[in-house]
């Protein structure tokens, strides 16, 4: 759990993290006899939203991934690799952190983000 000083971006990812156990949560209690609305209600979810999940539609972010130029395991890789300059002192400008993504992307394929 993220404590109150965390950034915005961990205080985000903290509510996608909790939001997506929810409906982990409903969605057994759902498989278990619940009807789509106690078992998202005993949540605090919407049951439409719940029965949408059921049946086949993604979540926020697996739905836009595609949208990404990086995927979630090369952002990863970005983050860990910039935070590493970081820690040696190195200030991250624009330039820096648009390269290093560059280079992510081209060990994948010949693509630029800028």
């Amino acid at each position: 759990m993220v404590d109150q000083h965390g950034t915005k971006q961990q205080k985000k990812q903290e509510a996608v993290k909790t939001r997506e156990n929810a409906f982990q949560r409903t969605i057994r209690d759902r498989n278990s006899g619940s009807t789509y609305h106690t078992a998202a209600q005993r949540q605090g979810l919407p049951g439409s939203s719940v029965w949408h999940r059921q049946h086949g539609r993604k979540s926020r972010a697996e739905a836009h991934e595609h949208r990404k130029k990086l995927s979630s395991i090369e952002e990863k890789e970005l983050r860990d690799g910039l935070k590493e300059l970081d820690d040696w002192g190195i200030h991250l400008s624009h330039a820096i952190i648009v390269g290093r993504a560059n280079d992510v992307l081209q060990e994948r394929e010949p693509v630029c983000l800028a």
